[in-house]
């Protein structure tokens, strides 16, 4: 590659300021009114780096595995492969228990480096023995990871200021290009704040009911929303924050919902002023870029465009959404995957490739290295949120300490990847993915297997009794993952909580239709 080709983050940031000061319009930054084009094909060289790929990917041959597989690294955030795949231990149960039963099973992240000090320094703790078959070791990881097939668009829907779910678009945002030096603190005194709630699969759950996404329900391997997702992605590169899923199975589809506490809630309620504010100024990138109607509008003659003028969009209220619900594959299995879109640029085409993801970030600093840094990872989990949906445009606003918007730059999903791979060299998404295919397919073995299907229960009653079953899954940074059965009493305190009846975390409604729907002999 000819070196004047290259474009390293901060050589993007440099010319976009550059193109800004130039520019001879009034308040508008010098963007281009088309915005990238949607993702195409890469190159050979460039293969690795493309978040949509199509095709099946291809198993090894298993044996087990006796110790965690260890590489070599530079620095503690450097991750790289490893030569074998996670390990999968099964922890046996305390002396006079059932035999063979399970109490914690756990993943090791064992396909990137485990610094030495961050590895557990005492033994795991043992809980009650749970009776389910143990799983087989996992195969080996060979070749490139598996492919993740372009996300398709099922269904859509709105949340209205009332917090109503519609099936329609009225909550759909347009980008528009913001002004400069916008105030991102602006109307935060009227900010409409959404309560903060346990994230319910419910809304996407009333979306897999429908016509539309019924077909693909019926063979899904795995239902989430898209946030829950990007939370597996991304563990390998996770160094602070660990996180809790609540897991069940009904008749071979698994879904995954993530477990907040009271503390936790209460903590997210009530932030720090300071803390409160880097949220909002967010919203406010989002009411600055967006409008309610196309940027394009007619003028009385019906012939000439007038775009929109730039300038604030509206108060903030966090109850307005608009959501997408897409299929896709990672490797053989099948997903169902729900999340909001912040807006689409020019026209919306019923799929996700005039999406686009509006994000914020601190100014980069030229004195200070470590501002790359930091927003460079920043980029996994923008990177990483956007191709799971099949969002193709990211446009990232970046704001003084102040709370202003010094300018905005827009990047394609697909060239990420090797933008970072030519600067810091901070994150791979082939070890992103091949870690998620690893975990997926941990859950379908250990979650699935002692699930079974009503075919194979021995009676609907016996079928009905596991499939009310709720798995912890904990992710803990350096360390990996931990399974476990959750006792029935802690599913009634901890899960089952909230005025909606539940079997489970699930709507009691949507378990009884599932069940009825097994016992007239329908694949559900």
């Amino acid at each position: 590659m000819d070196k004047s080709s290259k474009r390293t983050i901060t050589q993007l940031l440099n010319e976009s300021a550059e193109e800004s000061s130039a520019s001879n319009g009034e308040g508008e930054a010098a963007v281009g009114s088309n915005g990238p084009s949607a993702p195409t094909a890469p190159s050979s060289a460039d293969k690795d780096g493309d978040p949509w790929q199509e095709g099946s990917s291809s198993s090894a041959n298993s044996r087990p595995r006796a110790k965690v597989a260890r590489t070599r690294q530079n620095s503690p955030t450097a991750f790289r492969t490893a030569s074998r795949s996670p390990v999968l231990m099964t922890v046996n149960a305390p002396s006079g228990s059932t035999p063979n039963a399970i109490t914690i099973q756990t993943l090791p992240l064992s396909i990137i480096h485990i610094p030495r000090s961050s590895r557990p320094s005492s033994p795991v703790q043992m809980r009650t023995p749970i009776p389910a078959p143990a799983p087989a070791a996992p195969p080996l990881v060979q070749g490139p990871p598996p492919p993740f097939q372009k996300p398709h668009q099922l269904v859509a829907f709105s949340y209205t200021p009332a917090r109503e779910q519609v099936f329609d678009n009225s909550s759909l945002r347009y980008f528009i290009e913001p002004p400069r030096n916008a105030d991102l603190g602006y109307g935060i005194q009227r900010w409409i704040r959404k309560p903060e709630e346990r994230a319910r699969l419910d809304g996407l759950l009333v979306a897999c009911l429908r016509k539309e996404v019924k077909a693909e329900r019926k063979r899904a391997d795995f239902i989430t929303w898209r946030g829950i997702m990007t939370k597996i992605f991304t563990a390998p590169y996770e160094q602070r924050e660990g996180w809790d899923l609540n897991v069940m199975c009904v008749n071979g589809t698994i879904y995954l919902e993530e477990h907040v506490s009271d503390r936790q809630l209460d903590l997210k309620q009530d932030l720090a002023p300071d803390h409160l504010r880097m949220t909002y100024y967010g919203y406010a990138f989002e009411s600055y870029c967006t409008r309610s109607e196309p940027p394009l509008k007619q003028n009385g003659d019906g012939n000439t465009p007038a775009p929109s003028k730039p300038g604030w969009g509206g108060d903030v209220d966090t109850n307005v959404q608009w959501c997408s619900v897409v299929k896709t594959k990672l490797g053989d299995l099948r997903l169902i995957l729900g999340g909001e879109v912040d807006c689409v640029r020019d026209t919306y085409v019923g799929q996700p490739d005039t999406f686009v993801e509006l994000k914020t970030s601190a100014e980069i600093r030229s004195t200070y290295k470590g501002d790359k840094r930091k927003f460079e990872l920043k980029l996994l989990k923008f990177y990483t949120q956007s191709f799971l949906l099949g969002v193709p445009e990211i446009v990232v606003g970046f704001r003084s300490p102040e709370g202003r918007l010094t300018q905005y730059l827009p990047f394609q999903t697909s060239r990420l990847p090797k933008l970072v791979r030519e600067s810091t060299k901070q994150w791979e998404p082939g070890t992103c993915v091949q870690w998620a295919h690893e975990t997926l397919q941990f859950l379908k073995r250990t979650v699935g297997t002692a699930t079974g299907t009503v075919t194979r229960a021995g009676s609907p009653g016996d079928y009905e009794s596991r499939a009310r079953n709720v798995w912890r899954l904990r992710f803990e940074p350096g360390f990996g993952l931990k399974l476990w059965l959750l006792h029935e009493s802690e599913v009634k305190s901890q899960v089952e909580v909230g005025e909606q009846e539940r079997v489970g975390f699930l709507p009691k409604s949507y378990f009884e239709e599932m069940l009825a729907s097994m016992a007239k002999k329908e694949v559900v």
